[in-house]
């Protein structure tokens, strides 16, 4: 399949204030695999946890899970037929609960200069992972800045003090291969 157009969203880290978002553009032809890896990629985390997408059904407006298991597989269900309906929701970490709200600004062209995905923009660093999800990144914000917090040690022990929550640079977002990951996945004996 060859593309004909990108597919430019925006990712919104849901229950965090302020918002951390990215701008990336994908092909048209790409699966959720696809989205998910560039996703992870463009927000900072480390595909060390599962995933899912909540979708619309087109024609049906049922809600559809697409994941690592079940009837929709993220590696075989298309981004394209989904991506026009209502916002998708995007959740990484099933148990801290990282959800981001995915919305499709517009289609455009693809550019044969560039390479896809591309992280365009965004705003504030990607939340440290294994901290609890958005009410233990609030915790661990206000130790870090806090020595007396109760958990200052514990989190400065764990997770370090180079954090800067502020920052972000699209320019430093590199992308990793999709089908490189999921041939590594499927090697090690996971679906």
């Amino acid at each position: 399949m060859t593309a004909a157009h990108v597919f430019q969203l925006h990712i919104s880290l849901l229950y965090i204030t302020p918002i951390i978002w990215r701008r990336i553009q994908i092909k048209d032809t790409c699966s959720f695999w696809d989205l998910h890896i560039a996703i992870q990629n463009a927000m900072g985390w480390h595909q060390t946890h599962g995933h899912l997408f909540k979708v619309m059904h087109p024609i049906s407006e049922t809600v559809l899970y697409i994941q690592e298991e079940g009837d929709l597989l993220s590696w075989e269900t298309y981004v394209k037929p989904y991506i026009h309906h209502a916002p998708v929701v995007y959740c990484y970490d099933l148990e801290d609960h990282w959800d981001h709200c995915i919305t499709l600004e517009q289609v455009l062209l693809i550019n044969p200069t560039h390479t896809y995905p591309r992280c365009m923009d965004g705003a504030r660093a990607c939340p440290p992972e294994e901290i609890g999800g958005p009410w233990g990144y609030d915790e661990y914000l206000t130790a870090i800045h806090h020595p007396n917090h109760p958990r200052y040690q514990e989190l400065m022990g764990r997770l370090g003090s180079t954090y800067q929550p502020e920052y972000f640079e699209s320019c430093n977002v590199t992308f990793d291969d999709p089908q490189t990951l999921l041939s590594v996945r499927k090697q090690i004996g996971c679906k």
